[in-house]
């Protein structure tokens, strides 16, 4: 249980991005986030590789994780492609089921069969000293979240919210 939380980023697991983590897409290495605003998500981390087109690789330190068969400390890269890119999208590069986040990875995060009414999701947790957490939602645990995180988490496929009332995750 991570305390105190003060936002939420989740991806719902879809078809793209199960085939991309059990190694089953032919073109996508990436989870794919969205056009939307993530920015202030990542508030304070460094922008590098910047691009002509406005785009940069954020390098996100997650914290480890220290439950069963622990997760050392590790830094993940997010995307974002730039507002003047066609696809202005964010994105999680190098997610296959040897190169994803040990905690997203078959076996551990994502199933090994895809079933598109359950509700299985990556998070990126920021707590309230600001360091990242990374965490995968399994269908049977989803119901054990607080009702806010679930509402959050139902109302769009993917998204970030600051998080008021709930103070653990």
């Amino acid at each position: 249980m991570l305390k105190p939380v003060s936002a939420i980023l989740w991806r719902k697991c879809n078809k793209a991005t199960f085939d991309t983590l059990n190694d089953l897409s032919d073109g996508q290495y990436d989870i794919r986030l969205a056009r939307r605003d993530f920015q202030n998500f990542f508030v304070d981390v460094e922008q590098t590789n910047l691009t002509g087109l406005g785009g940069y690789t954020l390098n996100v330190p997650l914290e480890p994780y220290t439950g069963a068969s622990p997760v050392a400390q590790t830094v993940l890269k997010v995307r974002f492609m730039g507002e003047k890119s066609g696809r202005k999208d964010w994105n999680i590069p190098s997610q296959r089921k040897d190169t994803a986040y040990p905690l997203w990875r078959p076996g551990r995060g994502v199933g090994g069969v895809f079933n598109e009414h359950a509700n299985e999701f990556m998070l990126l947790i920021r707590d309230k000293s600001g360091k990242f957490h990374a965490r995968w939602i399994h269908h049977a645990d989803f119901n054990a979240l607080p009702e806010e995180i679930r509402n959050f988490l139902n109302a769009d496929e993917v998204g970030w919210r600051t998080i008021n009332e709930c103070d653990s995750l």
